[in-house]
């Protein structure tokens, strides 16, 4: 007897009109839920609440269902058309409303429920609840999201499936090359043979747990022992955040080595990559950090913090120091390390080669084909 393929659908809050960490993953499960649908393994659509247009690299129009100006209105009407699914891929606990309505009109429907760090590692309540509860499957991005899962839902470890975060399939793996004179370096006045540091974020007062203001402050004791280290802060800015880390570096004199680029292309996040020589994020919540690996692919070390889900992305001992995200003296000690030996075109290479086989789009695309398929 031939099986007919399932339907899938895969509900989603923002995919496209944003570019954090939990948007980049959906691009990544779109796309690969549409290579299915062209291979005839499943019957695919997606909904989104919040975009009004998708990025049709990753998913077509005529798969893709939009309410970005009327998400409530949006969020009724998908209740409705998710009941027609044999199972319900959700990219967040916050669309327990509309899986907890579809599990009760129809508990054969599979729910597969995507976490990702904090918005899980925090009590739940209500339908969020009864969402873990209920769901068929959870997917944890990393192990550490998969333990505070456990620990704080008592959810049965079984239940939860660790599928980690991998490198976009549009991401642009660059060829490691010399280049003494890189472009990046150039644009800002950095000379050539100065340590620099690159940084990948949305820059919120809210969300201090980054600890850039460590790095800065780390920064300007190293230029008082004669180091001159720059760091790139690249991503959004809030102008109440830019101003305050500008007065910061003010105060503390290394306002010519702080550089806030704003917002960068996708196509040009390489290039700061390669300029740099080392990515340094001692971040506190991070659920995986996708900013970590993209680094890695790049030939890039990694400084990051020992105590949330970057454990899981900074595995390679030769690419990362893992350190307290909230100690100084260990900060400092480790772009001081990184500033006294730059790597070779070899081990570049290597931490590069190291990432691919762990991290690349086909692994993560086979992961999900194992749930849908």
């Amino acid at each position: 007897m031939i099986t007919k393929p399932q339907k899938v659908l895969f509900l989603t809050l923002r995919t496209f009109s944003l570019t954090g960490g939990i948007e980049k993953v959906c691009k990544g499960i779109a796309f690969a839920l549409q290579n299915f649908q062209k291979e005839r393994k499943i019957h695919f659509s997606m909904i989104s609440l919040y975009d009004e247009f998708p990025d049709e690299r990753y998913v077509q129009k005529s798969l893709f269902n939009s309410y970005g100006l009327y998400p409530k209105l949006g969020a009724i009407l998908s209740c409705f058309t998710a009941i027609k699914y044999d199972t319900i891929i959700l990219s967040h606990v916050n669309l327990a409303p509309i899986a907890c309505f579809v599990k009760f009109l129809k508990p054969q429907c599979r729910i597969i429920l995507w976490t990702h760090g904090i918005e899980v590692w925090r009590p739940l309540k209500g339908l969020k609840k009864r969402l873990v509860e209920v769901a068929d499957e959870i997917i944890a991005v990393s192990a550490f999201t998969k333990s505070e899962l456990v620990k704080r839902h008592d959810i049965v470890a079984e239940r939860i499936k660790v599928i980690p975060n991998a490198l976009d399939p549009y991401f642009v793996i660059p060829e490691i090359k010399e280049d003494d004179e890189h472009a990046i370096r150039k644009f800002y006045d950095i000379p050539a043979d100065a340590p620099l540091f690159f940084a990948l974020t949305r820059l919120k007062n809210s969300e201090q747990q980054k600890n850039y203001d460590l790095v800065i402050q780390a920064i300007a004791a190293l230029k008082d022992e004669g180091i001159a280290a720059y760091y790139i802060l690249g991503g959004k800015y809030e102008d109440t955040e830019y101003q305050r880390i500008q007065d910061l570096a003010i105060s503390l004199n290394v306002q010519k080595q702080i550089i806030l680029t704003g917002f960068i292309a996708d196509e040009a996040i390489s290039n700061y990559y390669q300029a740099a020589d080392a990515f340094v994020l001692p971040s506190e919540k991070e659920g995986f950090g996708l900013v970590f690996i993209e680094a890695q692919a790049c030939g890039l070390r990694v400084i990051a913090g020992n105590q949330d889900g970057s454990i899981d992305a900074v595995q390679n001992p030769d690419a990362g120091i893992l350190i307290n995200p909230q100690d100084f003296k260990a900060i400092k000690e480790a772009l001081n390390s990184l500033s006294q030996h730059k790597l070779s075109m070899q081990e570049k290479k290597a931490i590069q080669r190291a990432c691919l086989e762990k991290f690349a789009y086909k692994k993560f695309s086979r992961e999900v084909e194992g749930l849908v398929c």
